[in-house]
């Protein structure tokens, strides 16, 4: 079994994977009508987000983290997804 973390905090990946997959749905972008992020190249995973109503960004992206100027969906680290909703 392969885990994330080390010590009392320990989860399996290929459940947490299992959990993704239950809830993914294909989505087509949303228009965005300005940049957002402060990496380009990161628009396109806010308008997809958003296209797909997603209520989360799971990432460790430091520039999608540093907070673009959107809307929901909230952008979090995966550490604190899993902490407060798995």
């Amino acid at each position: 079994m392969k885990e994330f973390a080390k010590g009392k905090n320990k989860v399996d990946y290929l459940s947490v994977l299992a959990l993704i997959t239950s809830k993914a749905l294909w989505a087509s972008p949303a228009t965005l009508p300005i940049q957002i992020c402060a990496d380009p190249d990161d628009d396109i995973f806010i308008a997809a987000a958003i296209g797909g109503e997603a209520d989360f960004i799971i990432t460790g992206d430091s520039a999608l983290l540093r907070g673009a100027v959107s809307p929901p969906p909230a952008i979090v680290k995966p550490r604190e997804f899993l902490e407060t909703h798995v």
